[in-house]
């Protein structure tokens, strides 16, 4: 059987809690997707400020991002 490891809830909790100091560092104002191996997403906040339309896309990007295996 293929095992495969995935994000907890508490991984996607500290990854976006270390990007959004790394944004507040930068005084940026954005939406932040933390996805699984499948695109699907485990966590997303936006930070005060961004814009509404920033939530879709950062969740596509955070979908292609995982499924294409590439940054984005």
């Amino acid at each position: 059987m293929l095992a495969e490891k995935t994000l907890t809830h508490e991984d996607a909790r500290r990854a976006l809690d270390a990007m959004a100091s790394e944004c507040a560092s930068k005084g940026l104002k954005a939406v932040l997707a933390v996805a699984d191996n499948h695109g699907e997403l485990i966590g997303l906040l936006r930070l005060a400020g961004a814009p509404l339309a920033s939530i879709q896309i950062a969740a596509n990007k955070a979908y292609t991002s995982a499924r294409e295996r590439k940054p984005s």
